[in-house]
């Protein structure tokens, strides 16, 4: 594959990433009823993912147009900045979900609980973002900050060791999504537990409720509002994808720096591939997580595009869409 086809398909997907973003931020920010899913981390994740996406391009895609000479002056200039900003917008994505699965694990034990709610959530995201932005400007600030090598396909330092905290980050930043990762697993494996003993439960009722009636139908769960379960799910499957699609990007990373030697020995055009796989795996993120792993947000999009498509300009109930 030619570098112009390089640079025209993953503009394209990268375009494509960063408009529906935008879309879906218009339509989330314009919903009546935002109290059935996690306004929060959702805007946290559309802004940080949209700045990521867009920064990719400056970075990665853009060089693609430049000469030799061109680009030794322009990564010399912006190289270390563009990684820092890069780097910063991708790694708040994925500290959320640390929040988001705490959060989702604190409404088991306390489910009426105000602990994850506006400014507090808010100050929450601002903290793991203040964090982020200190042990990145270190290294940054420092005589050996990171600096993309986009020819090299490599995020290189110009200097003979990595900074302590670049190399800490670098072995074991995977760790957070993984730990996420099995959290959430964990958690939905016991939400089933006690859904499948509320069930017997329910059906030993009916039994002892037949023998002395005709009446027949299951006795309703004895469960929490419609709106705050919606509410849960919905923020257990934005952590749970939004963990998975990262661990698979931080783990192919990890995978790739273990085993330099042979990726390296790789034809030049197989390194560029996979590394612009990886890309898109970061940029399509919101895709992912939101239309592809979120069935209710799907069916919210196309039912928006379909109304903007045949020109109606689309009157809702406020509790006409549910995200579960």
């Amino acid at each position: 594959m030619s570098l112009a086809t390089f640079f025209l398909v993953f503009t394209f997907i990268n375009f494509l990433a960063i408009t529906f973003n935008i879309f879906l931020f218009i339509l989330i920010f314009k919903l009546n009823d935002k109290t059935r899913h996690p306004t929060i981390y959702i805007y946290n994740t559309i802004i940080a993912n949209t700045l990521d996406t867009f920064f990719i391009f400056v970075t990665f895609l853009l060089p693609l147009l430049f000469d030799e000479k061109l680009y030794i002056v322009f990564r010399n200039v912006f190289g270390s900045t563009l990684t820092f900003v890069c780097t910063f917008f991708y790694e708040h994505v994925f500290y959320l979900t640390l929040p988001m699965i705490i959060h989702r694990c604190w409404l088991i034990r306390h489910p009426e609980s105000k602990a994850f709610v506006g400014w507090k959530l808010w100050t929450i995201c601002g903290v793991l973002a203040a964090i982020s932005l200190i042990f990145l400007l270190i290294p940054y600030l420092s005589s050996c900050p990171v600096n993309i090598n986009q020819r090299a396909f490599d995020f290189a330092v110009d200097c003979e060791e990595k900074h302590p905290l670049t190399q800490f980050q670098n072995d074991f930043l995977f760790v957070i999504p993984l730990l996420s990762f099995v959290l959430n697993i964990i958690v939905v494996l016991y939400l089933a537990q006690k859904r499948g003993e509320a069930l017997r439960r329910r059906r030993l009722n009916v039994v002892s409720i037949s023998s002395t009636s005709n009446v027949h139908q299951l006795p309703p769960l004895v469960t929490r509002s419609k709106t705050r379960q919606m509410y849960e799910q919905s923020l257990l499957r934005q952590s749970l994808f939004t963990t998975l699609f990262s661990l698979i990007y931080e783990l192919s990373g990890f995978l790739l720096r273990f085993f330099r030697k042979d990726y390296q020995a790789l034809s030049e055009d197989t390194q560029r591939l996979i590394l612009y796989a990886r890309l898109c795996l970061s940029s399509l993120l919101c895709f992912l997580v939101f239309f592809v792993g979120t069935p209710a947000i799907r069916k919210l999009v196309i039912t928006k595009v379909k109304e903007i498509l045949r020109g109606k300009p689309g009157h809702r109930s406020p509790t006409a869409t549910v995200l579960v």
